[in-house]
């Protein structure tokens, strides 16, 4: 464990455009020591791991990406890259702002089975996409690293949506998951949206109904069918998470992290911390510490 705060990872050599491509090897290069450490983005991220057979750590999940899988990463996710720099690939990054022109556009990010944010990541194995995969990536980076031009965005972000639309393609037909669009569906991930923004502060399932105008129980009923846990469990879990996130990859004290979370006391937090990973604050970072 690095005794460091959680880095916020922010990129931006060519962000001007919204978008940017970049060689797996250059940022190991450029900035190894950032993406090898735990760091948090503020962006969409697909890295391509073309060649090496490597782990990548996306919050506590051990992801193996052997060569030709293409991982996907929703925003304000914490991950780790290989400490191992002998792998090929390509990393593109952009921001939500950058896709979001339509109502359309947004729909699409939000609710295609790569970006889904009910899971911190996604993951294909390119196979016989490989080629069309390929063909996207290569006209992106032609196109940035061209001359400027009013159009290079709207270039670059018809170039991201054939990209996205082959690779959902290829999940969908080799995994056959394709979510339902259906009303749980979406109270679900409108749920999640408003909690990301809302968790430190607002812990209350009744706010959460009230913003949606439903009540507990449709809400309920929808994270039961969707998720196979209440709304409280989808908080308490939430909560849980960005705790375990702080105590293992920041040196923040435990009681900075129970105010950060919204807790006016430490002994609060180190109750409900206790009350749902059976280990104190204390306990769980030395444990993993040691580890």
């Amino acid at each position: 464990m690095k005794s460091s705060s959680i880095i916020n990872f922010k990129l931006g050599q060519r962000l001007v455009s919204g978008l940017e491509v970049h060689q797996l090897s250059d940022l190991y290069a450029t900035v190894g020591e950032v993406i090898t450490s735990f760091h948090r983005t503020d962006f969409y991220t697909i890295i391509w791991f073309q060649k090496g057979n490597t782990k990548h750590i996306v919050d506590f999940i051990e992801v193996e990406t052997p060569a030709n899988t293409v991982l996907f990463l929703n925003e304000d996710t914490i991950q780790r890259f290989d400490t191992r720099k002998d792998q090929e690939g390509k990393v593109i990054v952009f921001h939500k702002s950058f896709f979001d022109r339509t109502e359309k556009d947004a729909a699409y990010l939000e609710n295609n089975v790569l970006f889904h944010n009910l899971f911190p990541y996604s993951i294909i194995q390119l196979g016989d996409q490989e080629k069309a995969f390929s063909s996207f990536v290569a006209m992106m980076d032609q196109e940035l690293g061209g001359e400027s031009h009013v159009l290079r965005a709207d270039i670059l972000r018809h170039l991201l949506y054939g990209l996205l639309l082959v690779s959902e393609r290829n999940k969908i037909t080799t995994d056959g998951f394709e979510p339902v669009l259906n009303s749980s569906l979406v109270y679900v991930k409108t749920f999640r949206s408003l909690l990301e923004k809302g968790f430190r502060v607002q812990k209350n399932v009744v706010f959460y109904a009230g913003q949606m105008l439903l009540t507990e129980k449709r809400l309920g009923l929808a994270t039961i069918e969707i998720l196979g846990i209440t709304p409280k469990q989808f908080i308490l879990e939430r909560i849980l998470l960005e705790a375990k996130r702080q105590l293992l990859y920041s040196n923040l004290s435990i009681k900075e992290i129970a105010s950060d979370l919204g807790y006016d006391e430490a002994t609060n937090f180190v109750k409900f911390f206790k009350n749902h990973s059976q280990l104190t604050p204390k306990e769980f970072r030395m444990l993993h510490i040691r580890s």
